[in-house]
């Protein structure tokens, strides 16, 4: 246990830090007090002096399995275990620094380290309990109004400061090049007092009780007080529901350059990519240079902020981060820091604040219409209600668009300019169908932030039945036997438009030999060329020449051991012979009429 005792029962005043054991029968086996516990005057005016109470507490303690050791976290004022005391006392004499303690189970004392801001006038907290272990590290939390390093010095008002948390990790291996430390021997922690008598405590420094002495004094007030403020980690529904602010204000410690641009930019959710110099809006381009062992850009919880929020481009514009997200968990202040090394092993970071604002995509100031039932022949406009943007911070733009696997109403004209609808349903083929398009609102910069609006155009009247309601003429042509200078003729039935079959021939036929094994070989071969020679006049006949591969093809095709295949493509016709509806553009090989 480690916390306080008084030295003056009476006023409570100065106070000593203290710990003790206790066995599982609740004896006492040893009892240690650290401080130099007087009072004292100081003050630079020798006419109007300062009495200041020298006030040392033991706010945590831990124990360190690995290394076997009890290790204790201390606030502290004493000067004797501030080592370097002397060099800062006339800035921070009535501030305290942080000593920990490391000590055996059987209550010697090993050694201790001292952790201060130097020359800052700042004391240094430590939260109660909240002293762990981790891979050879001391954690602790505590509070204070600033700091000072030997790379960088951040202070607030001290007459009225503004306390902030903080978690700290010491490793007294890796923490002499940053931080104002000093180590101190376990004679300096032990020097001892000569008087154990309670209440005549009035020497300084160490004090070790026995358990006689602590059972003799078990009942006075002033031996001991315990520390009831814990600092405990929990997982808590409500975390996330609130901002928690500023979590960083001022750089890391142990950076030895730092930009804070915690002005930030704010960006809205779903828009284009939005560039922010970092060199030219952040005035930051030398720090970012200095950089030449590369930049990470992260979250301040050391997750990568890319994948998230956009992405970091070294060499555009002297820096920039390009800001893009369609996330709606991305909605907030997100706290980044752009960090990198130096070619001499320097930290340098840079601190952005990007607020990303929630953005709703926009929409008709009235309800628009969705549901039209039109009649062939009929002529109807519609003109779209005007559009709103909620955070008015793009201009709204809509557009109409098809709807996937439906059919897009082939009579429907949308005039950009005017917002109008115009529908023309001017063919029989439209009774008793149903089309469907979307009309889209969206922002102009933004190719996500938007919003369709599904509509329905209903044609009153019967389907027509095409086979029924049609006169129409099958279209067939037949080949001759191919001769042998590979030439040959096709021949169709009706008068057709062979110019147009000519130019796109290749996109309506397929023309290939089939192996009379094709049992065995299940393949086909394809030809060099197939063109045509000659169109006749009766709008019929058309002679072709075919160039093969290899001349045992021709010969094969000239015994009639092999075949020439001739046949329209499979994807063009609908089950009833007609050509689909996206391929109408090749109904230009019938003759009008």
């Amino acid at each position: 246990m480690c916390g306080w005792a008084y030295f003056d029962p009476t006023s409570e005043t100065p106070v000593f830090a203290s710990m003790f054991k206790m066995d599982d029968q609740g004896d006492i086996k040893y009892f240690y007090t650290f401080g130099d516990v007087h009072t004292k005057t100081t003050g630079g005016n020798p006419n109007a002096p300062v009495v200041t109470s020298m006030t040392d507490v033991c706010r945590a303690i831990t124990y360190d399995e690995d290394a076997g050791l009890v290790v204790m976290a201390l606030e502290v004022m004493s000067p004797h275990l501030r080592p370097s005391y002397s060099s800062y006392k006339a800035y921070s004499d009535q501030n305290s620094d942080v000593v920990i303690i490391l000590m055996r189970d059987n209550g010697e004392i090993k050694k201790g380290y001292n952790i201060n801001f130097g020359s800052a006038s700042i004391s240094m907290g430590v939260g109660g309990n909240s002293l762990f272990m981790l891979d050879g590290e001391y954690i602790f939390g505590g509070q204070s109004y600033g700091y000072k390093t030997k790379y960088q010095n951040v202070t607030y008002d001290t007459v009225a400061p503004t306390y902030d948390s903080y978690v700290f990790k010491y490793n007294p291996d890796e923490s002499g090049d940053c931080f104002f430390t000093d180590d101190l021997s376990a004679k300096t922690i032990t020097t001892t007092r000569t008087e154990t008598t309670a209440p005549a405590i009035k020497s300084n420094l160490f004090m070790k009780l026995t358990p006689s002495n602590t059972e003799e004094m078990s009942k006075d007030r002033f031996l001991f007080k315990k520390m009831n403020n814990l600092f405990l980690g929990y997982t808590s529904k409500y975390s996330g529901a609130f901002d928690l602010v500023d979590t960083f204000k001022y750089p890391r410690m142990c950076a030895q350059e730092s930009i804070n641009m915690t002005k930030g930019v704010q960006y809205y959710r779903g828009q284009n990519e939005f560039p922010y110099a970092i060199g030219k809006e952040g005035g930051a381009t030398g720090v970012v240079s200095k950089m030449d062992k590369g930049q990470t850009w992260l979250f301040q919880n050391g997750t990568a902020a890319g994948p998230y929020l956009g992405r970091w481009a070294r060499y555009d514009k002297g820096g920039t981060i390009y800001i893009n997200t369609t996330s709606e968990d991305a909605v907030g202040k997100a706290r980044t820091i752009l960090r990198g090394c130096s070619r001499f092993n320097e930290l340098i970071e840079l601190y952005l604040y990007i607020e990303v604002l929630n953005n709703n995509y926009p929409d008709f100031v009235t309800d628009v219409e969705t549901t039209w039932t039109l009649a062939v022949g009929d002529v109807y406009e519609y003109k779209l209600p005007k559009l709103s943007d909620p955070e008015g911070n793009d201009e709204p733009e809509v557009y109409v668009n098809s709807m996937p696997n439906q059919e897009y109403p082939p009579f429907l004209h949308f005039n950009n300019k005017t917002k109008v609808l115009n529908f023309r349903p001017d063919s029989v083929w439209y009774q008793g169908l149903s089309f469907y398009f979307t009309i889209v609102v969206k922002e102009k910069n933004s190719d996500t932030v938007m919003y369709p609006h599904y509509c329905t155009v209903k044609i009153q009247g019967d389907k027509i039945d095409p086979m029924k309601y049609l006169n129409f003429t099958d279209i067939e042509f037949e080949m001759s036997n191919i001769a042998r200078n590979s030439t040959g003729t096709l021949k169709w039935n009706h008068p057709v438009n062979l110019t147009f079959i000519q130019d796109h021939w290749d996109e309506l036929f397929d023309v290939y030999i089939w192996n009379v094994t094709k049992r065995a070989h299940n393949t086909t071969m394809t030809l060099i060329d197939f063109n045509f020679t000659e169109l006749a006049d009766d709008s019929m006949t058309m002679k072709f020449q075919a160039s093969f591969y290899q001349p045992y093809m021709l010969g094969l095709l000239v015994k009639k051991s092999d075949n020439l295949y001739i046949h329209m493509k499979y994807d063009l016709l609908d089950t009833k012979g007609f050509f689909r509806p996206e391929k109408k553009i090749y109904e230009g090989m019938f003759l009008a009429g």
